[in-house]
Order: structure tokens, then sequence, then C-alpha cells
């Protein structure tokens, strides 16, 4: 059976003085599918496979939102409704919460209905609500209803925000809050001296001393690294380009080995 040929290609961006500021060869299919990742309006140098008319098409519009002539999409895919969409779904599933045996399931039950982590320092970067000053070392779990590009731009349900202290040591309180009202809820969990696992959670810690424009800017090169990944998964080993170093921001690469995430070894396997 022939091979069918993967398209690469080529983006070189410099800064106003023709210094390089990063040189990349990627999946052209899969860069064309998710965008560039930043506008780039100084000197840049790009190569193209051009097989078809659409190849074509997709270039220039690739080429139109890198130059920021044409609005960047700052939409991934609109995430499914569940019966916390309704105000009697939403009621009921409130006693569902208060009823669960143990915070771990109520981890699973919440995630079944879209619920992601945040902590509480994105909660407060990303301006979806003040943390209350008694539960700032715990960490939300809100209804994802829109993914972005840019974490910065997801849209959550904020009508239902459950707060759990699932990094460090562990209580058995559970924030609820429905709209502006809170409770506490008492909810053991099943293993407390269970460490936590990043790669469930999908979710960062950050030092203290990380400002909130170096957390942002983290998250969103964090969570483009991610699609790259999921991209790159389903290519065949071969056609798969391999990142280096080079392909990561000075910033994201100096903070890493003092971010706990999921992918922090895998990374600092590469930059090393």
């Amino acid at each position: 059976m022939e091979k069918a040929i993967v398209k690469k290609m080529r983006l070189q961006l410099f800064d106003p003085d023709f210094n390089m500021l990063s040189d990349k060869l990627v999946a052209q299919d899969t860069e064309m599918y998710h965008g560039p990742a930043e506008p780039h309006t100084g000197p840049l140098k790009v190569e193209f496979c051009l097989f078809q008319k659409e190849d074509v098409d997709q270039c220039i519009t690739y080429l139109q939102k890198l130059a920021k002539l044409i609005p960047m999409e700052t939409r991934i895919r609109k995430i499914k409704k569940t019966s916390t969409d309704s105000e009697t779904g939403r009621d009921s599933f409130l006693e569902t919460i208060k009823g669960v045996e143990t915070q771990d399931a109520l981890i699973n039950l919440l995630r079944d209905e879209g619920f992601v982590f945040l902590s509480s320092e994105q909660a407060e970067d990303y301006e979806l609500f003040g943390v209350p000053e008694d539960y700032r070392d715990f960490q939300w779990m809100l209804k994802l209803i829109r993914e972005a590009k840019d974490p910065k731009n997801n849209k959550y349900d904020l009508t239902i925000k459950v707060g759990i202290k699932i990094l460090g040591d562990k209580t058995d309180q559970v924030v609820l809050y429905h709209f502006q009202e809170g409770s506490i809820i008492e909810t053991p969990w099943k293993n407390p001296k269970k460490p936590a696992n990043y790669r469930k959670l999908g979710m960062a810690k950050f030092p203290d001393y990380m400002v909130a424009d170096e957390r942002m800017k983290f998250s969103k090169e964090l969570a483009q690294y991610r699609r790259r990944k999921e991209a790159d998964s389903k290519l065949d080993a071969d056609d798969r380009v391999a990142l280096t170093a080079d392909d990561f921001t000075k910033s994201f690469k100096r903070w890493t080995p003092f971010v706990d995430f999921a992918e922090k070894e895998e990374l600092m396997e590469i930059f090393k």
C-alpha cells in the first residue's frame, strides 16, 4: 500500500533587526488546523507544501491570521450539554453533590458533568470570581462551557463552584457555591494520604512568587503544547515532528522547573 505523503512546513520568525525569534518544522495539516499560536508583524520566512487548491486556500488564510489581517479564532470546541444546563437539573445536581460519600466520587461526578480544575490563582487571573481568603489554598471545579486556544478565553458556567483541597494536606471540607450562596459540606476522602495526580487534574500548581502575567503566559503555552501532542498522537510515528527546546519560549523554559504539572518531566528532558 502506498504511503500517504505528509506535508511539512517551516516557519521562521524574526524581529525588526532580523534576529531570529523562532524556527520550527511542523506537520503542515496540523499547523493549519490549529492556526498560528500568536500573530507576528515582523519579518518572517515560510515554506509550504502546495499540492492542491485546498493547500493554497489554507496557506493564504494562515498568513492572514499570522499578519493580523483577519482575526484569529479563539474557540476550539463547544462542550456538550449536561443535566446542569437547566434550573431543574441544577437543583437535582446540587442535592446529588451533597449526598456523595467521598470526595474521590465527587470529583468523578463533576468530571462527568464537564467540570474541570482551576487553581485559586487561575480563578482570579482570568477574572472569574474572587476567592474567599479562607479558601485560597483550595482548588476549584467549574463547568467548562467553551474551550479556547488561550485558557484565559475559556468560558465557564459560574452558577456552581466547588472548592476541593486536593493539593497538599487534604481536608474533609468541600466548599459549594450556588450563585453567591456558599456552604460547607463534610465529605471524607477515600484515601486522604494519596498524592494528587497532576495528569488527571489537568492543572498546574504555580509557585507563590510567580506573578499573574507570568502564570497566564505559562498556561497559554502549556495549552498549546497539549494541543500539539494531541494532534501528533493522531499521526503515524514516522510522520511526527519531534519538538525541541527551540519550539518553546525562554520564559516557559525558565519557569518549568518551578511549576508542577503533568508533563513536567517529559519537557525537562526536552530542555536538557
